[in-house]
């Protein structure tokens, strides 16, 4: 196993999200847009912090996609390489 740390890749910023509680009775997967710079508000709503600062309606375990990215998107897709850059290459003939 070889650890990337180039950080030209999209992949390096789609991030998978999961919450895992010992009282759950079901399985929910969502394939939503969730923004990382919506995170800390997002953790706020979760943990029931308020502040009038806050965005109260970000909720990171919806199955509704946030609706502002803050153009970050478009900057990633300038910025990074199109094919995929995996962070982990576990392929067993990648001898470095």
């Amino acid at each position: 196993v070889y650890k990337r740390q180039n950080c030209f890749s999209r992949e390096h910023h789609n991030i998978p999200l999961f919450k895992v509680s010992s009282d759950d009775t079901e399985r929910k997967e969502y394939k939503v847009f969730k923004s990382g710079l919506n995170f800390l508000e997002g953790v706020a709503h979760w943990v029931g912090i308020k502040n009038p600062k806050l965005n109260h309606e970000e909720d990171l375990f919806s199955n509704e996609s946030d609706k502002d990215d803050f153009g970050l998107q478009k900057r990633i897709n300038e910025k990074y390489r199109k094919d995929d850059d995996p962070a982990i290459d576990i392929s067993p003939n990648n001898a470095q």
